[in-house]
C-alpha cells in the first residue's frame, strides 16, 4: 500500500525545493502515473495470470516495485520520478494486485464474498500502517532513504507472498475444483466458461468445459456425453 500513503513522501517533496521547486501539481501527477499504471494494466494482468501463473506474475511484480521505488530514491527531477516510481513501480503495483484478488476465487469455493471482503480490507489496514511508518522514517532519515527502506522491505514482501501462492494441484485443491472448471491441470484456477447443445428425443447431451490457468499455462477443453432424457 505504499502509493496510497504517497502523502507523505508527497509533503516531502515540495519541501525539497532542489528536486521539484514546490511545483504541486508536476508532484502530484508521479502518484496519478503510479495509480494509473495500477489500474490501467489490470485489463491485461488476467491474460498475463492465465498463461504464467498468479505466483510468477506476482514475483515480477514484487521485483518491479523494489526496483522503482528504490530507484526513485535517486531521482534528481521529477521527470526521473515519474519513470522510477510512476512507470516501473506502477507496472509493479498491477503486477501484484490483480492476482491478489484473483487466488481468493481459486482457494475459496465457500464464504468466497467473506474472502474476498477480508483480502480487500488489507488494503486499509496496509494504508494506515505504511503511512505511519513512512512519517516516522522520513523524519528519521529523510524522504530518499525512506524510498530505499520501504523499497527494500515492500518488493522482498510481495516475492515471499508471491512464493506462498501455492498451485492447486499442489494443495491438494484440484480435485474440488475440477467440478468447477471441468478440466485441470498443474495449477489451474476457476475461470472456466462452458459452451453446451442438447438435443431431445434420445439425442446426446454434449458439454465443453474450458478452464484458464492461474497458476499455470492454460488447459484443454474436456467434454461429456450422455443420453438426455
Amino acid at each position: 500500500q505504499h502509493h496510497y500513503a504517497f502523502g507523505v513522501i508527497y509533503n516531502a517533496l515540495l519541501k525539497d525545493e532542489d528536486l521539484s521547486d514546490g511545483d504541486r501539481s508536476g508532484t502530484a501527477w508521479i502518484l496519478s502515473m503510479a495509480v494509473a499504471f495500477c489500474f490501467g494494466l489490470g485489463i491485461v494482468m488476467g491474460e498475463g495470470v492465465a498463461r504464467y501463473g498468479a505466483r510468477v506474475v506476482t514475483m515480477v511484480g514484487g521485483v518491479l516495485m523494489g526496483v522503482g521505488i528504490g530507484a526513485s530514491s535517486v531521482a534528481q527531477g521529477l521527470p526521473g520520478l515519474y519513470v522510477a516510481f510512476g512507470v516501473v513501480a506502477g507496472t509493479g503495483f498491477a503486477f501484484s494486485f490483480a492476482p491478489s484478488l484473483m487466488v481468493v476465487n481459486a482457494y475459496f469455493t465457500s464464504r468466497r464474498a467473506l474472502a474476498t471482503g477480508i483480502a480487500v480490507a488489507g488494503s486499509g489496514v496496509g494504508t494506515f500502517v505504511m503511512n505511519e511508518l513512512l512519517a516516522a522514517l522520513v523524519a528519521a532519515v529523510g524522504w530518499r532513504d525512506t524510498l530505499r527502506i520501504t523499497g527494500a522491505m515492500v518488493g522482498g514482501m510481495v516475492v515471499l507472498s508471491g512464493i506462498t501462492l501455492v498451485p492447486i494441484a499442489s494443495s491438494g485443491l484440484a480435485a474440488h475444483h475440477r467440478s468447477d472448471t471441468g478440466t485441470t491441470a498443474g495449477g489451474t484456477i476457476g475461470c472456466s466458461s462452458a459452451a453446451g447443445s442438447r438435443r431431445g428425443g434420445g439425442g446426446h447431451q454434449r458439454a465443453t468445459s474450458a478452464a484458464c490457468a492461474v497458476d499455470g499455462s492454460r488447459t484443454g477443453t474436456g467434454t461429456s456425453s450422455g443420453a438426455a432424457r
